[in-house]
């Protein structure tokens, strides 16, 4: 009998991996992501440009409904999973691995089944099949930071895929296509990032939407290539700058280890502004000193950071500043010692295009820290009298292992988003913290979807 190749082992685990082999463990992870990733929905529901992405998604919406989140309605499964993976994207505030999974993942998962009439665990186990098989594709490539690709519209393809192809009960043999499929459907750039553009969260909706359709090109008999990751051009030779650098994460203890890479998220923007955000509120905590006496600002990064779209001079676009803010370190530093916090509010025109934010950004300078310093991030500020204040990160808050989130900063964080939506009873809030609560082992898919439709937006 031919020996499976590596693709085709990921694909038989992914077919027929049991509900009792996944630990009950991941499926509690997976669900208080699921509260992160929902709270996020309700923070982000009415961002720029989402109220009219949804009015184009209700002119062409097919069969197959699914819940149109915190706005309410239907639409083709696809269609919702697109729309609610731009509300979690829309502040980029969302836990998240590497490659922004959750955000399409969870709402891919949840759309199929709902549309599907699959139960919670049945989607739970989507997820934490579909974090197992992206983590293990990520940590093989040696974690290869991609250039010029986004991976929330590349890796996070994947994941989709394992997610609705599970819930759709694929085969072997269609979910091996479903995965060729998807291959010619990555896509997205970080030019959306240097532009500060609306379409960066597209990419993030583009994923879940590809991820469905791929599945249903599978189901219908379409073929597609059957080594999308390791083929002569595939997914590695293609959206990797080192190839599959490490093969034997892709494989190894497949079954019975459940591979999990995770990031959280206690501030909106891009991640790899969370260094600097940091530092400058540990600065504003620690020392009393007057914004106005700030005579220049030094943030000291890891070399291969300095090249990064977060470090360009902010300069907010008319059409879409709040693009240009989550994506820039200027900001994000101005931000946090201006007003001694980095929430979605302050990524509003009326708090980016403040006079103080943007004489504050010209104030920052960003450089490559010393060779062989393995310091996250180290912060200088010189005051007008020639007083220098400064302070240097060892672990940014929400690094797992490191210094994770605590259940208490999890729900923090979802009332936040909720208050900031202005639009969910507490009662309502309160209910899909329970539903969500990481001891439960059962609840009724209807019930989250119920609890995810605020009042009518006005």
């Amino acid at each position: 009998m031919k020996e499976r190749s590596e693709m085709e082992q990921l694909v038989h685990h992914v077919c027929c991996c049991k509900h009792a082999q996944i630990p009950e463990s991941a499926r509690q992870k997976s669900r208080l992501r699921m509260l992160d990733v929902l709270g996020c929905a309700f923070g982000g529901a009415y961002a720029s440009g989402n109220q009219e992405l949804l009015k184009l998604l209700r002119q062409k919406s097919g069969p197959q409904k699914a819940t149109v989140w915190v706005y309410g309605g239907e639409l083709a499964m696809e269609d919702a999973a697109l729309m609610n993976s731009v509300l979690c994207r829309s502040y980029d505030f969302e836990v998240m691995t590497p490659a922004h999974l959750y955000a399409a993942v969870i709402p891919t998962a949840i759309a199929v089944g709902e549309a599907m009439q699959r139960t919670e665990e049945d989607v739970l186990d989507a997820i934490v099949l579909a974090t197992d098989l992206c983590a293990r594709v990520v940590q093989a490539s040696g974690m290869d930071a991609p250039k010029g690709f986004d991976p929330a519209g590349t890796s996070t393809l994947l994941g989709t895929i394992t997610a609705a192809g599970r819930l759709m009960e694929l085969n072997e043999k269609e979910l091996l296509y479903a995965y060729g499929h998807g291959l010619n459907m990555m896509c997205g750039s970080f030019e959306n990032m240097w532009a500060g553009a609306t379409s960066f969260k597209f990419n993030q909706g583009w994923a879940a939407w590809c991820g469905i359709f791929a599945t249903k090109l599978a189901r219908i008999g379409w073929t597609a290539p059957t080594d999308p990751l390791l083929g002569r051009a595939g997914y590695y030779k293609l959206y990797t700058s080192g190839g599959c650098a490490a093969p034997e994460h892709l494989t190894c203890a497949l079954g019975s280890e459940f591979y999990d890479l995770v990031i959280h998220k206690p501030y909106p923007s891009c991640r790899f502004n969370h260094s600097a955000i940091q530092c400058a509120l540990a600065l504003r905590r620690d020392y009393l000193f007057q914004i106005d006496s700030v005579k220049s600002i030094c943030i000291s990064l890891p070399a291969w950071q300095t090249g990064l779209f977060v470090c360009a001079p902010f300069e907010p676009g008319e059409a879409f500043p709040e693009g240009s803010a989550l994506f820039n370190m200027r900001f994000n530093t101005a931000c946090a010692l201006i007003h001694g916090e980095v929430k979605p509010h302050l990524f509003t025109p009326q708090f980016i295009l403040e006079p103080a934010v943007a004489a504050l950004c010209e104030k920052v300078i960003i450089q490559p820290l010393p060779q062989g310093d393995k310091c996250q991030g180290r912060m200088e500020i010189i005051l007008q009298g020639g007083q220098r204040i400064g302070t240097q990160l060892e672990q940014v808050k929400g690094d797992v292992p490191g210094d994770p989130m605590t259940r208490e900063e999890f729900e923090q964080k979802f009332w936040y988003n909720l208050d900031f939506n202005g639009r969910v009873p507490c009662e309502q809030g309160k209910l899909l913290l329970t539903l969500c609560e990481t001891g439960r082992t059962q609840t009724e898919l209807g019930e989250i979807l119920q609890a995810m439709v605020c009042r009518p937006f006005c």
